[in-house]
């Protein structure tokens, strides 16, 4: 499996549809890919939320963002510099709120987020907290 052009064909297929915490969430997109290229999906056994206060609520008391990645992808995160292309980052989007955060695809030098408005968007992957291997 070449992860390079999986990423460069699942952001290409992705049509752009509004932010919806129910459906179309950063979870939704990193784990999406997960999915396309692991073959499982790392939110099937998640409950659904459909707010940020029922999303927040969730992910706390899961102990965090970076605790529940790791335990539904089973494998332990690695430093954000370590990162490949395809592999899942979590970056934060505020630096007052730290609950702020984000998941999204490692693109070299560069990761991709789902927005709010549920486009695509570019940031530094110098911002990245946590990595996590996929399709190694």
């Amino acid at each position: 499996m070449n992860k390079a052009k999986a990423l460069t064909a699942y952001l290409a297929g992705r049509q752009p549809a509004p932010f919806d915490w129910h459906t179309n969430n950063c979870g939704h997109f990193a784990c999406s890919f997960v999915q396309q290229v692991e073959g499982f999906d790392p939110l099937a056994s998640l409950p659904l939320t459909d707010s940020m206060a029922g999303t927040r609520a969730f992910i706390a008391e899961a102990g965090g963002m970076a605790e529940l990645v790791t335990r539904q992808l089973a494998r332990e995160p690695i430093s954000p510099k370590l990162a490949q292309l395809g592999d899942m980052v979590l970056l934060p989007l505020s630096t007052t709120d730290p609950e702020a955060l984000a998941l999204g695809l490692c693109c070299g030098e560069q990761a991709v987020i789902l927005t709010d408005t549920g486009v695509h968007a570019f940031v530094p992957m110098s911002a990245a907290v946590s990595a996590w291997r996929v399709g190694a």
